[in-house]
């Protein structure tokens, strides 16, 4: 490695952007976001989440909010 590259990987100044993002709800796992091609799909990681299982959002932090809407919604508390 050098300059905390790997060898022979370059950049092209282009934002890298992932595909997929874990959407946490008071430091707690509500599921993932995966990137679609309308959009972000929700997947839900814990059954009190399952209402969103699905869903497809604008955006990962479209999704975020609705995680914690719901939660607050919910009561859900952390473990």
């Amino acid at each position: 490695m050098r300059d905390g590259c790997l060898p022979g990987f370059k950049t092209t100044g282009a934002a890298i952007m992932s595909d997929s993002y874990i959407i946490e709800v008071s430091s707690r796992a509500a599921g993932i976001v995966v990137r679609d091609k309308a959009g972000f799909r929700f997947f839900a990681a814990a059954p009190q989440f399952f209402r969103l299982e699905g869903q497809l959002f604008r955006s990962a932090r479209d999704a975020e909010r609705a995680a914690e809407q719901f939660a607050d919604e919910r009561d859900v508390k952390p473990a």
